[in-house]
């Protein structure tokens, strides 16, 4: 059995990010999880798609920006 090891930079957004790209790299890199960081590359936090999908259900769209879903 081969594993993979994930590179966590794989997993790396920016706050400007929008939930659809979010969404396509928590699906390329199947963690379940991106790390969210600031201009500065400095740790601001994380999201989940459990994140996401609550997002959406309090009617946000794909367009909105990731610092409003960041589990600080």
């Amino acid at each position: 059995m081969i594993i993979k090891k994930l590179n966590w930079h794989e997993c790396l957004i920016s706050l400007s990010t929008c939930i659809r790209d979010a969404l396509i790299l928590l699906e390329k890199n199947a963690s379940g999880i991106v790390i969210v960081v600031d201009d500065k590359d400095q740790f601001v936090g994380t999201v989940t798609d459990g994140d996401i999908r609550r997002e959406m259900l309090k009617g946000s769209s794909l367009d909105t920006q990731i610092s409003d879903v960041v589990n600080k």
